[in-house]
């Protein structure tokens, strides 16, 4: 029996690994390569391809550094790919099995060392920068014409987005790519690892929050083409999709891409093979194929996204090489920035930061002082949006956790009066939901506002704090 076991586990060895022989499984991007190549691989290869995809770096992060992802090939940004090669994720490549790099382009090798040196373990796949789609028509009519499309203050203005509001806006669900475009509008190095520079961000951000109708990677694509939405910031390659889709259906929405006039953020897309990758040599295989001139250039052509190969120029469409928001003129080349891996304490701030944004939440203090049960200070959150918030007021001393009032370990709270709520701390606060302004007051109209007051004899002068927490930012009392 015991021969037997181990004679049956020694083929079912030899069996998944004749089938990962046979295999090859690749992640990468969503809406990123022509399926025709797909086919192509296989038929020439006789692989099997396994083909999934993501829409977010932070996703294939996940699995990167978890270990045991189960793929051959993966597809990273140039920053992620710096840091997964630091955490040993990746295998160096063996450029004996890639006659195909003679095709790249240098300019763009170059570039790309500085996350992975000497190109030892990846090859760029697409490059581009992150910018601004717009609908011409709906922004026109709602700005203007004269409204320049090309400018940061078109999505970090409060005053613009609340206009365009009204037709959609849509923002990547990528701090590694908001954040710097945020710090380049402040005149801040965009490649700061700086927190305390970093934390600038917020206040722009929260400006425009409650006009921004959805974080995401992908869904931006179809929207704009559809007409949905009007206004996307995302990637180069991403709009122009949305732009020919648009035409093809001839639905009457014009799509421009713009790489912002204040500067863009140049990424790159790198293939790698993990460390633990079940079929390397197949891997080896898939990105030998990709790097085919011709293979590339179908890409490209299908994708609207530059690439980093320079025999595959002139086999590339016309409306592909030729469109100068696809290959960028030397004067928008120089306008373009690079950025590097956070250090873990710079990513983490940035971590929570992006939370709050997404969420709409600011937290805020308000100091307390006074004699009287009245209300002596005021605190309005601006927008009339649909949303939920919190205010409260801790009298004596703050609470620990100003941005999440609700769970006070320490506190039962329980109603005492209409939407009052108090406990044996002296702790009151006002929880509102709302799908419209509320009439808090009579001398508070069509605002979200909490009022905090001091109740406590013991608490008489000054030094209770109430913190509140809503949707976008509090307004100057």
């Amino acid at each position: 029996m015991t021969f037997h076991a181990k004679k049956m586990t020694v083929v079912v060895a030899l069996s998944a690994t004749t089938a990962f022989a046979n295999e090859v499984r690749v992640y990468n991007w969503s809406d990123y390569i022509d399926e025709r190549l797909l086919s192509k691989f296989e038929e020439e290869t006789g692989l099997d391809l396994i083909y999934d995809v993501f829409d977010s770096n932070e996703v294939l992060e996940t699995k990167m550094l978890a270990g045991g992802s189960g793929y051959d090939v993966v597809v990273p940004s140039g920053t992620f790919l710096q840091r997964q090669i630091q955490a040993g994720a990746f295998q160096p490549l063996d450029k004996s099995k890639l006659p195909n790099l003679e095709n790249m382009w240098d300019i763009i090798e170059s570039r790309t060392a500085q996350y992975d040196p000497d190109n030892a373990y990846s090859i760029n796949y697409m490059w581009g920068s992150t910018g601004i789609g717009v609908n011409v028509g709906k922004v026109s009519e709602l700005l203007g014409e004269d409204v320049d499309r090309s400018s940061m203050d078109l999505v970090l203005k409060p005053a613009n987005m609340e206009k365009l509001a009204e037709c959609g806006v849509h923002f990547l669900d990528a701090p590694v790519e908001i954040i710097p475009m945020v710090l380049q509008y402040l005149g801040e190095d965009p490649d700061s690892h700086d927190v305390d520079v970093i934390a600038k961000t917020e206040a722009v951000l929260m400006g425009v929050r409650p006009y921004i109708q959805k974080f995401h990677s992908s869904e931006y694509i179809n929207a704009l083409a559809n007409g949905d939405i009007c206004v996307a910031v995302g990637w180069s390659g991403d709009i122009l999709q949305a732009r020919d889709r648009a035409a093809e259906a001839e639905n009457g929405v014009e799509i421009e891409y713009h790489a912002f006039a204040e500067g863009s953020l140049m990424w790159f897309d790198q293939m790698a093979i993990p460390e633990d990758a079940p079929n390397p040599d197949g891997a080896h295989v898939f990105l030998n194929f990709i790097m085919d001139a011709q293979n590339m250039a179908d890409a490209s052509n299908y994708v609207y996204y530059a690439n980093g190969n320079l025999a595959s120029q002139p086999l590339l469409a016309e409306d592909v090489i030729g469109d100068t928001a696809i290959y960028p003129d030397e004067a928008t080349l120089e306008n373009l920035y690079t950025t590097t891996p956070y250090p873990a304490n710079t990513q983490r701030a940035v971590t929570r930061l992006w939370t709050r944004v997404k969420s709409g939440t600011w937290a805020a203090v308000v100091q307390e002082s006074g004699r009287h049960v009245r209300p002596q200070s005021v605190l309005r959150f601006t927008n009339g949006r649909s949303h939920v918030g919190t205010c409260f007021c801790a009298l004596g001393r703050p609470q620990r956790n100003a941005a999440d009032p609700i769970q006070k370990r320490h506190q039962t709270l329980r109603r005492v009066q209409r939407n009052w709520w108090s406990d044996s701390q002296h702790i009151f606060a006002w929880v509102f939901r709302a799908s419209r302004p509320l009439r808090l007051w009579q001398d508070h109209v069509n605002a979200h506002a909490c009022r905090v007051w001091n109740t406590d004899p013991r608490h008489n002068r000054a030094g209770g704090r109430g913190y509140c927490i809503g949707p976008g930012k509090p307004a100057a009392r």
